[in-house]
């Protein structure tokens, strides 16, 4: 009996792993395209202000997540996930009815002939031959190192830092850094199409500014043993290291072929969340080997400063890039 319920177990996990895979594989397809439409829509004056705004639904989900798990105290959790996957079959519907493409008129021109079919092949060679492009891949991998530890660990280092309970942690350390981050997309984008129209570099200074406050508000954070300083410092990151969050498709734009953009922002987050899976099991393997949250933290801002720089070395494909 005992042999038969652990082959039963084993082929439900697998069961679910491959639902999960293809739930992650169809959820792949959603960030290129919608990166790709905004930039057809918005243009100049607009579109870091929409790519905030488009991004700020991460957040809110990550605040809403509770819900969740009150719905399956309450119910079941089978009752929150079918709930969940109605509403991303009702949104999926009325994006399918509402969506269109821009006329092909407004589509921004490339700087050669269209062709009429875009290969793989061919558009990683064009991405990864500008050198731009390679640096702002960079500057996502670092960025989002950092950003994932802080939200797989920090609650963890809050409860243990502060003697919190799992609820007070997961407020402190998650909650209070999300709502932020849901009002700093909307500042950085609002500031970046704001400078950029006054000057071309505008959109590269605002995601460097952002950083750079961002470091020592960080450091103030995960250094001090007052509670209040800490909520305080994760309030103020939230709001100002997400600056360059939302400029990242503004940033692709002026640095690509725009027959590219939704390829290159597919491989910009698959970056991203490749890293971000990465560096949370190696800061699990690193605190099994005694190593403390605060150390590690505090190396992660290295990689904060390393992008600052290199998003000064970002130089746009062309000047007609600025509005296309």
């Amino acid at each position: 009996m005992g042999v038969d319920r652990g082959a039963a177990l084993a082929t439900t996990f697998e069961q679910l792993l491959a639902l999960r895979v293809a739930l992650a594989l169809s959820q792949a397809c959603y960030l290129p395209a919608a990166g790709a439409l905004i930039a057809d829509y918005h243009r100049g004056s607009t579109r870091s202000l929409a790519s905030g705004l488009h991004l700020t639904g991460y957040y809110a989900g990550a605040v809403l997540g509770g819900v969740a798990g009150w719905l399956a105290e309450r119910h079941s959790w089978e009752f929150a996930y079918s709930l969940v996957g109605l509403s991303g079959l009702v949104c999926g519907l009325v994006q399918w009815v509402a969506l269109r493409d821009p006329p092909r008129g407004a589509l921004p021109s490339a700087s050669v002939e269209k062709p009429r079919t875009v290969g793989v092949l061919p558009a990683i060679r064009s991405l990864f031959a500008h050198r731009s492009f390679v640096l702002l891949l960079l500057c996502v991998t670092l960025a989002d190192a950092l950003g994932w530890v802080i939200g797989g660990w920090m609650p963890v280092y809050m409860a243990e830092h502060f003697s919190l309970g799992q609820g007070a942690a997961g407020l402190y350390g998650s909650g209070c850094i999300s709502v932020a981050a849901f009002f700093g997309l909307v500042l950085g984008g609002w500031l970046s199409d704001r400078w950029n129209a006054r000057n071309p570099r505008g959109r590269f200074y605002v995601p460097a500014i952002g950083l750079l406050l961002a470091c020592p508000l960080f450091l103030l954070a995960v250094n001090t043993d007052t509670l209040a300083f800490a909520i305080l410092g994760l309030v103020a990151t939230g709001l100002t290291a997400t600056w360059f969050t939302a400029n990242t498709l503004s940033l692709l734009c002026l640095t690509v072929d725009p027959r590219f953009r939704a390829t290159g922002y597919g491989i910009i987050y698959a970056a991203g969340f490749f890293v971000g899976g990465a560096v949370i099991y190696f800061t699990g393997v690193w605190r099994d080997n005694h190593i403390s949250l605060n150390l590690i933290f505090n190396l992660g801002v290295i990689g904060w400063v390393l992008c600052i720089g290199l998003l000064l070395l970002l130089k746009p494909l062309s000047v007609a890039s600025h509005e296309a």
